[in-house]
């Protein structure tokens, strides 16, 4: 009993771990984890991608307000063009009606009306201006009371302005103090010229970009609440939809165009810049990181609120689920521990479990322990008849145990008599065995020496035909030294040949060097007039003497080459002696193989007559040892029926007893399980 319980303790122990409460709770948070980090994920991804999107889009419309305005530029280059173009504008501004006045005056009229016209083309003009030469009036679309003044276009050419004279190109810029000063132009922020002449006359078309109009431009550009747009002029001049805001003051910026973000007093700005390809000038836009995340953090909260809720949703219906689960099993675990402790009786309580799989488990349990009561019950009844039983097969186990003693020791004295005839039988077998072990042995040594023969044949063999490879390679070894012989003897001809050369050349050195030492004389003769002929001659005769060195060194070369060439055919006619003289050894060696071999072949018929008549010996060895086994068979016989039925005896002796201990044991369970028994509550 002391034993069962400290067992049930130990299994109580390993059951001991985490709960169910508490794997359910982990079980029911791990998917709202999961959807804590979706949420994150998605808040993320959205917010990137809105970033990306408004960044794109705040760049396309700083793109397309530039191609706005640089084709409002466009159109008023068009204009500058088409008045320095024009006949009528010409011909005023050069002074071709100074001499007729009606002329002239129709011909202000009409270029008033003219570029009365072309301002209102553009919004961007503020005004044009027409500047003839001097002692013409101005033209202009500014005020009436500058339409009178007379050109200073003289006083221009030593101004700081006088560049827009220089060329007939157009020329945008973003100031002209000099015209300011004397005509009082209005607002304006860019203006485009171009100059126009005959001769040394030159006239100009000044045409003013109104700043008002560009201001309106950027106002137009609305990039969210905070932002700023601005517009600077190649020469650096600013016009901003909000006047506090100055971009030339951001050092960050990169003018070349691009966006990135900079630091604007304390907070984080996303710019933009874009360039005029037809003024040079900078167009920026800044807009407030907190605007462009505000829609980005709308989300962050949406997604927040619906995180919270579906989490509390999540732990209200888990913590109902995990209740109604709690509460059967806790229910099981005590109707178990009932049973464990032996209680096995009906609970007087009628329990209503619940219609889910916890419900039918402790239902399928009760009915376990019904069946469990039934069965004990039933091993309570027939564990007497058991007993009984078990007496009855002691009884009659000790009773087949003495018959099988009895006839074991008759057995045993039928096995010493044929013990004693084997023994003897397999004394004569044993001197029969060591016979047939010093015949193998001699037939092993006869069979050991003829391999040893063989092998030495193939060793003869191998031995012939490396003999006859080295013959062959001697032969060719003589073939090569031979043809190398007949080479060295060539390039000894082919010396000779390159001497006589070089003889030649020897002696074309002397005849250049004798021409030349001539041509010097005649040279020396002539005077003045051979002096370019000296130098010639002394040339040649330079060149000569180089010649006869250049042929020296040959002569030397050819000399040394001559020498090797005979030692080399010394050494090769050497060479070809040992060759002739290895031939000879290869062939008396061949020679001595083969008597060796005839030698072996006499010696292998020896021993092969040695074996026949060791295998008769042999032959008739077994004939003797068959009769022998013949004897030792059947004594053998006799003692393997004895063994067997001794065998048989002891299996039966074995089988007795085992059926005692059986027995005992048997006993031994059947009061363990009446104590058992008597420990459950039926």
């Amino acid at each position: 009993m002391s034993q069962r319980k400290g067992k049930q303790k130990e299994a109580a122990k390993r059951r001991a771990g985490i709960s169910i409460r508490l794997q359910l709770t982990v079980g029911f948070l791990i998917p709202v984890l999961f959807m804590v980090g979706i949420g994150l994920i998605s808040y993320t991804k959205a917010s990137e991608g809105l970033i990306r999107n408004y960044e794109a889009s705040a760049c396309t419309v700083l793109e397309m307000t530039m191609a706005s305005f640089d084709e409002a530029m466009q159109t008023i280059s068009a204009i500058t063009l088409e008045l320095a173009q024009d006949k009528t504008v010409n011909s005023y501004a050069l002074g071709g009606y100074q001499s007729d006045t009606s002329k002239q005056g129709q011909a202000k009229t009409t270029i008033s009306n003219n570029i009365n016209v072309k301002q209102t083309a553009s919004w961007m003009i503020e005004s044009i201006h027409i500047i003839p030469v001097d002692g013409v009036e101005i033209i202009t679309t500014q005020r009436q009371e500058a339409s009178g003044m007379e050109s200073f276009i003289g006083e221009m050419k030593n101004a700081q302005e006088g560049e827009l004279l220089a060329d007939g190109y157009l020329h945008w810029g973003s100031s002209h103090d000099f015209v300011d000063e004397k005509m009082n132009t209005g607002d304006y922020i860019l203006y485009c010229s171009r100059s126009f002449n005959s001769g040394d006359i030159r006239g100009l078309i000044l045409v003013d970009v109104s700043e008002k109009a560009i201001a309106d431009l950027l106002s137009e550009v609305d990039l969210g609440p905070g932002s700023y747009v601005s517009f600077i002029t190649a020469e650096g001049r600013e016009v901003s939809s909000d006047a506090s805001f100055s971009a030339k003051d951001l050092a960050q910026i990169n003018w070349e165009g691009g966006a990135d973000y900079v630091d604007y007093q304390g907070q984080k700005y996303f710019y933009m810049t874009a360039v005029s390809s037809v003024t040079g000038g900078r167009m920026i836009a800044m807009v407030p990181k907190s605007y462009i995340t505000k829609s980005s953090e709308e989300i962050r909260n949406i997604t927040l609120i619906l995180v919270v809720i579906a989490c509390a949703a999540a732990l209200l219906i888990s913590t109902c689920v995990i209740a109604g689960i709690s509460g059967n099993i806790k229910r099981s675990v005590k109707r178990l521990d009932e049973v464990s402790k032996g209680n096995l009786a009906e609970s007087a309580k009628r329990e209503h479990p619940a219609h889910n799989e916890f419900g039918k488990l402790h239902e399928a349990m009760s009915n376990t322990v019904v069946r469990m009561r039934e069965l004990i019950q039933a091993v309570s009844d027939m564990k007497d008849e058991v007993l009984s039983s078990g007496d009855t097969v002691m009884v009659s186990g000790n009773e087949l145990s003495s018959l099988i003693e009895s006839v074991s020791m008759q057995m045993e004295e039928i096995n010493d008599i044929i013990a004693l005839q084997n023994g003897e039988v397999t004394e004569c077998n044993g001197q029969m065995e060591e016979l047939s072990v010093q015949i193998k042995n001699v037939s092993s040594s006869i069979f050991n020496t003829i391999e040893n023969i063989t092998n030495s044949r193939k060793m003869i063999d191998d031995g012939m035909e490396t003999v006859d490879e080295m013959a062959r390679q001697s032969r060719q070894t003589a073939d090569a030294t031979r043809e190398v012989q007949e080479h060295v003897m060539r390039l000894a001809g082919k010396l000779e040949e390159i001497a006589e050369f070089v003889s030649d050349i020897q002696n074309i050195a002397s005849q250049t060097n004798l021409l030349s030492l001539n041509a010097s004389i005649e040279a020396a003769r002539a005077g003045e007039h051979g002096r370019g002929f000296s130098v010639v001659a002394s040339e040649i005769r330079s060149l000569a003497d180089d010649s006869a060195r250049t042929a020296e060194e040959i002569q030397k070369i050819i000399e040394e080459v001559s020498v090797y060439s005979h030692s080399a055919i010394q050494k090769v006619e050497e060479a070809e002696g040992i060759s002739k003289g290895q031939m000879e050894s290869a062939k008396h060696t061949t020679a001595a193989f083969h008597q060796m071999n005839e030698i072996m072949e006499g010696l292998v018929e020896s021993m092969q007559q040695v074996t026949r008549d060791v295998d008769e010996m042999n032959h008739d060895r077994k004939q003797a040892l068959k009769s022998i086994h013949s004897i030792g068979e059947s004594s053998g016989s006799t003692v393997k029926a004895a063994d067997e039925v001794r065998s048989i005896l002891e299996s039966q002796m074995q089988s007795a007893e085992s059926l005692k201990a059986e027995t005992g044991r048997m006993k031994e369970n059947m009061r363990q399980l009446e104590e058992a028994i008597e420990t459950f509550k039926l």
